[in-house]
C-alpha cells in the first residue's frame, strides 16, 4: 500500500508537499525526544540515524524471506538501541 502511496505522490504536488510535512513533524518529534536525553543541544546525527530506522522505508526493506511484522519490530527495536547506546558512549 504505501509503495503505491509514494507513487502517487510523485504525480500529485498537493499530496506530496503533505507527506513532506508529516516526515518533518516525524523528525521534529524525533528531535525531541533526543532534546531529552541530553540537556544540550540534540545531536543531529542521531536524529538522522532514528529517522531512518523508524521510516516505512526501513521496515519495508527488512520485512523479506518471511519475516513477519513482530520480527521487523524487534529488530529495529534492538538497532534503535544499540544507535542509543553508542550515541552515549561517544557523547553525542
Amino acid at each position: 500500500m504505501m509503495p503505491k502511496f509514494v507513487a502517487v505522490t510523485q504525480l500529485d504536488d498537493e499530496i506530496s508537499a503533505s507527506l513532506r510535512q508529516r516526515s518533518e513533524r516525524r523528525r521534529e518529534a524525533l528531535t525531541v525526544l533526543v532534546g531529552r536525553l541530553d540537556r544540550h543541544k540534540p545531536s543531529a546525527d542521531l536524529v538522522d540515524v532514528l529517522f531512518a530506522l523508524t521510516s516505512f522505508e526501513m521496515f519495508e526493506a527488512l520485512s523479506v524471506r518471511n519475516r513477519t511484522a513482530k520480527a521487523v519490530e524487534t529488530l529495529v527495536l534492538a538497532l534503535v538501541e544499540q544507535a542509543l547506546i553508542r550515541y552515549r558512549k561517544t557523547g553525542g
